[in-house]
């Protein structure tokens, strides 16, 4: 079982990654300009452009490298890094993701990312993504 969880995680999060990827090399998608794919996207009060360049290429790294870090964790892509870094890595990204799925339904958040369509996709689809994959890592450092 534990398998699927870290193959579901690693696709969830590389076509998020490739997504980031993509804004951050200008991609419109699913917006028709920068203004409608910041408030699709990003959703903050009064947003009008999508974030730096650097910034969105260095979620999706980030991405991606929360894709393959069950596989670092596990041993099974060897890396110098110590035992107690990488379970620490591991516990992060599910503090991180299960932390960001609750976020989407606390008033506070969604007061301060109230624009459409990113407050609708958000609570429908965001949110419970990134609780879903926060659960899926913790299934993987548990069991």
């Amino acid at each position: 079982m534990t398998l699927v969880f870290i193959v579901i995680n690693f696709f969830v999060l590389s076509i998020i990654g490739f997504f980031h990827l993509y804004w951050g090399f200008g991609g419109m998608w699913p917006g028709r300009d920068e203004p409608s794919l910041a408030k699709a996207v990003v959703g903050s009060n009064g947003i009008s452009s999508m974030p730096p360049r650097a910034i969105t290429l260095l979620v999706s790294a980030c991405l991606f490298l929360a894709s393959i870090w069950p596989l670092i964790w596990l041993g099974l892509i060897e890396t110098p890094l110590p035992y107690a870094l990488r379970e620490l890595g591991m516990v992060g990204l599910i503090v991180v993701f299960i932390g960001r799925g609750i976020a989407g339904y606390v008033p506070s958040f969604r007061r301060k990312h109230s624009e459409l369509p990113f407050a609708n996709n958000d609570r429908q689809y965001y949110s419970p993504l990134c609780f879903m994959v926060g659960v899926f890592f913790a299934a993987i450092f548990f069991l």
